[in-house]
This record gives C-alpha cells, sequence and structure tokens, in this order.
C-alpha cells in the first residue's frame, strides 16, 4: 500500500473516507480520513499564508470526517479570516468558507454563531450572484428554522 506524502495520496484518501461515510460504514472511513489527515498535517507546517488556503480547507474536512468539528472550526475560521484578507467579503471562496465555519459551529451546537455565518455566506452570494443562484438556496435550506 502506498503511504507517500503528496496531495494526490491524501486527496485520494480523504475522497475514500467520503465513499465510505455516505455509505454509513464509518469505521472502514475512519482509517482513510485519519491517513489522509496525517499526510495533511505533515504538509501544513511548510505551508503558510494565501498558499496554505487549499491545505487548510482539506485538512479541516477530514477532521469534520472524522467528527473533530472543533478542529475543524479552528482550520475553516483562520482559512476564513484569510479568505477575506485576500478576496475580500464579496468573494464566492469567503461565502463558502464562511458556510463551512457555519457547518462546524452548528455541528458543535453552536446554532447562533452558525446562523450568522450562514447568512454572511448567503448575504455575500447574493451580492456576487444575485438572488437565484443555487448554492444560495443550498446554504439558505441548512439554516436553522
Amino acid at each position: 500500500f502506498y503511504t507517500g506524502f503528496g496531495y494526490p495520496t491524501a486527496d485520494a484518501m480523504r475522497a475514500l473516507g467520503d465513499f465510505f461515510n455516505l455509505r454509513k460504514m464509518g469505521s472502514k472511513s475512519k482509517s482513510f480520513y485519519e491517513r489522509a489527515l496525517n499526510i495533511y498535517l505533515n504538509l501544513l507546517p511548510g505551508n503558510k499564508g494565501y498558499p496554505a488556503l487549499d491545505l487548510m480547507e482539506k485538512t479541516a474536512a477530514a477532521y469534520r470526517g472524522l467528527g473533530k468539528y472543533s478542529e475543524a472550526l479552528d482550520l475553516d475560521s483562520k482559512s476564513l479570516d484569510l479568505e477575506k484578507e485576500v478576496y475580500g467579503p464579496n468573494h464566492p471562496r469567503m461565502a463558502i468558507c464562511e458556510a463551512r465555519v457555519a457547518l462546524d459551529e452548528e455541528s458543535l451546537g453552536k446554532t447562533q454563531l452558525a446562523q450568522t455565518h450562514r447568512q454572511e455566506a448567503v448575504k455575500s452570494l447574493k451580492a456576487v450572484f444575485g438572488d437565484s443562484y443555487p448554492l444560495i438556496g443550498l446554504v439558505e435550506s441548512k439554516s436553522p428554522q
């Protein structure tokens, strides 16, 4: 079994984790998420600032797959700050990151904070794409009623 420490290997491990997680095979998905996380964490210290955004998002996704929402929230929050700095407040990447932060917060039971982040994501998406963009409905549908 190949254990190289590159993005493609980590991405493949995370994708397999997602595959098994969607099929409700948690014990099988966990080992793939852990392998992906191990590779991502080895790559992360060498990447700072803007170049680290993609890696931070992938690492947070691996944490989320393992149910480690606090760690995912930490990375997604750092990523959100960097996205705002690089792209500004009304950029689709920033809005998607805002929605990920809301997902993490909701998973941790922080529904009020999650709602605030969801509203910010919707506001940014509407500013860029208008009211009828499909992603807006998806982000809004995740909002607590």
